[in-house]
């Protein structure tokens, strides 16, 4: 029996798997700032560019996977969510921590893809807060 492609949304035959700067935060716990602008990959980092010749190093949640070139980002469902030169909207927190390899410039967390070249939440929408119910504790 054969195997498929990792990734057959993907369709493109040269493409390998590209290890991401991940963190195990939840997004509750990370997608406190709005932040936008297009999507760059190097070949080892992927930032978010502002324009201007700015940008900062993303740092993505450790179920999301990816493909290059050219670059492919998964999320948590499998689906193909980002390539590289889209224009996002992310919800994320200011990472304190350089990731090793990529240049020295700023660095967030990515708790959540708000949207992908205007299509709000191409992952699905995200997980509601947990409630507190009086006497039941958090559900």
């Amino acid at each position: 029996m054969g195997c498929g492609p990792l990734f057959p949304e993907a369709g493109v035959p040269d493409q390998r798997v590209v290890t991401l700067s991940t963190h195990g935060l939840s997004g509750q716990q990370v997608g406190g700032i709005a932040s936008g602008g297009r999507i760059s990959f190097d070949g080892r980092c992927v930032s978010l560019d502002y324009g201007n010749g700015h940008s900062t190093n993303l740092v993505w949640p450790e179920t999301f996977r990816a493909l290059a070139p050219p670059l492919m980002i998964f999320g948590a469902s499998g689906r193909l969510i980002i390539r590289e030169g889209d224009e996002v909207e992310l919800g994320v927190s200011d990472g304190n921590q350089p990731v090793p390899g990529c240049p020295q410039r700023g660095v967030f967390l990515v708790g959540e893809v708000t949207t992908v070249n205007g299509l709000r939440w191409p992952d699905g929408p995200p997980a509601p807060p947990p409630t507190k119910k009086p006497g039941l504790g958090l559900k």
